[in-house]
C-alpha cells in the first residue's frame, strides 16, 4: 500500500464519521455556583470604594458615593432572594446572587422630577462586592 492510498483511505474514514464519535460532550467545564459575599465582606469592600455602609446581621445599609441610600438584604439562597425580589418594585430594586438590594424611597435630584435610582458604576461596584470571584 502506498502512502497516497493509507491517506486516502484515512481521509474516507474520517469523512464518512468512523474513528470518532458523533455525538461528543461539550468539553466547556460548568459553570460554578456563585458565592455571595457575608454583609461583613460586602460593607468592608464597598466601603474601600467610596459607599459609606454599616453591616447587620443580614443586611448592609448605606449610600453610594453620590448619596443615593440602599439597603441589601442577604437570604439563604438565590431562591429565597428572588422571591423576596419579586414582592419589589424591579424599577427601585435588584437581586445579586442570594442578595436583593433596595433602593426606593430616594428623592428626585430635581423638583418635580422621578426618584434618584442606583447608576451604572454603582450597579458594578455591588455586583464585585456582592459577588466576589473565587
Amino acid at each position: 500500500m502506498t502512502v497516497a492510498g493509507l491517506l486516502l483511505g484515512l481521509f474516507v474514514l474520517f469523512a464518512s464519521g468512523c474513528g470518532g464519535g458523533g455525538n461528543v460532550a461539550p468539553t466547556t467545564p460548568p459553570v460554578p455556583p456563585q458565592r455571595t459575599a457575608s454583609p461583613d465582606e460586602a460593607a468592608q469592600c464597598l466601603n474601600s470604594d467610596q459607599f459609606l455602609v454599616e453591616a447587620g446581621r443580614s443586611t448592609v445599609k448605606g449610600s453610594a458615593p453620590d448619596g443615593l441610600a440602599f439597603t441589601v438584604r442577604f437570604y439563604p439562597s438565590v431562591a429565597e432572594a428572588l422571591a423576596a425580589f419579586a414582592r419589589l418594585d424591579p424599577l427601585y430594586a435588584s437581586a445579586m446572587g442570594s442578595a436583593v438590594i433596595d433602593y426606593h424611597g430616594n428623592p428626585p435630584a430635581h423638583h418635580g422630577g422621578k426618584p434618584m435610582r442606583l447608576v451604572q458604576d454603582d450597579f458594578a461596584t455591588l455586583h464585585h462586592c456582592l459577588l466576589p470571584a473565587r
